[in-house]
């Protein structure tokens, strides 16, 4: 999914609905469409290093260069080029600790479980697994 409309459709509700449903299970300033453009730059990320050119990679994912270029400079803050040398882990540990922690911290209060502690690339659960970006 490259944005809210676009899963909206899939789910057959309102953008606004997910969006709200969203909100309420995350904490800080998360919200979905910013979830939803950061996995898009994870999976820029992997066709770039995968040896595709940036051109090509924004075709197969539906955005202009351009697009991509700004997405990129939304999350993680990097243009192409500086995109294309982030190493991966550093690239999934600030996809962990911007977007997943918030829902992982959101989900605490509302289940009555312990408050959790930050998640990290280092984490044994994280540990020796090869998370897929596809």
């Amino acid at each position: 999914m490259r944005n809210v409309k676009e899963l909206a459709v899939v789910f057959r509700r309102s953008p606004v609905t997910l969006s709200q449903a969203f909100r309420t299970s995350v904490t800080g300033e998360a919200t979905l469409s910013r979830f939803l453009g950061a996995l898009v730059i994870l999976r820029a990320h992997q066709l770039r290093t995968s040896g595709l050119s940036w051109e090509i990679t924004s075709q197969r994912l539906g955005f202009t260069r351009p697009t991509l270029h700004l997405k990129s400079k939304k999350w993680p803050g990097r243009t192409l080029k500086q995109l294309a040398r982030t190493p991966r882990r550093h690239l999934l540990a600030k996809f962990i600790s911007d977007h997943m922690q918030p829902l992982l911290d959101g989900d605490a209060p509302t289940r009555g479980d312990a408050p959790r502690r930050p998640v990290s690339a280092t984490d044994p659960v994280l540990a020796g697994t090869r998370p897929s970006m596809s």
